[in-house]
This record gives C-alpha cells, structure tokens and sequence, in this order.
C-alpha cells in the first residue's frame, strides 16, 4: 500500500510538473546498508537545496491514551541545543534558510531549505537531531 502511494505521489508530481510546462526533475535512488532511502534531484541553476526527511511513523502509532505524542515529539526535535546554545532554526534562520515539520496518519516528515553553499551544514545539523 505505501509503495502505491509513493508511486501515485511521484505520478502526481510529474503531472503537476508537465502542467506548468517544466520537465519534472529526474530523480536518483540510492538505499544504504542500514536501509536509509535516499533520493536526490538536481536542478542547475537553483541556489538553493532543500532536504526533507520523512519516518514512517504518525498519529497512527500514538498510543489511544496518549494521543498527539507523534505531534510533540515532532516538536521537541526542534529543541536540540547546538553549539553556543543556539537551536536547529537558530542556526538555519542565521544563513537565511527555512525549516518546517509536519506529522500526519503514518508519516512524520522535516523539511529545511538553505542556500546551496550551506548544504554540508544542513547534513550536519540533521545528523546531529537525529544522533540526539
């Protein structure tokens, strides 16, 4: 069922993408050996990148006497300290970038924005959320 609706996801993409009159973006999967999905596109002439990490794990899995802990852990991955006591936004706001999370039914996803110069940060400071 997941795998039809990333499928049915990507169609939708690509026909979003045709109807603005702009080839869709090719995309490039890669899995690694501890199962990590990674799937990359590349725009020339973009200046900015942008990462989105989804888990598979939402609402759904709350326990029926805890509902919204999905919802709050979401939030509470913001509140890692950095470096100096700065936080996750602190740090992408500093290089004018952006970062957002959303949780759904079986789905918690982050998505941060940064120019392309600071690509290596924004692996660093997921890296850091998750490793904490």
């Amino acid at each position: 069922m997941k795998r039809q609706a990333a499928a049915m996801a990507v169609m939708l993409g690509v026909v979003c993408w045709a109807t603005l009159g702009v080839p869709a973006p090719a995309l490039q999967e890669t899995r690694l050996s501890n199962g990590l999905r990674i799937v990359t596109s590349r725009t020339p002439g973009v200046p900015t990148v942008a990462m989105s990490l989804s888990f598979a794990v939402g609402s759904a899995a709350d326990p029926h006497d805890r509902r919204g802990l999905a919802h709050l852990v979401e939030h509470l991955m913001f509140r890692h300290q950095y470096p100096a006591g700065r936080t996750f936004d602190s740090i992408i706001e500093s290089v004018c970038g952006y970062s957002n999370a959303f949780t759904g039914h079986d789905t918690t996803t982050y998505c941060s924005q940064v120019p392309s110069n600071q690509l290596e940060l924004l692996f660093w400071l997921e890296g850091r959320r998750l490793a904490n």
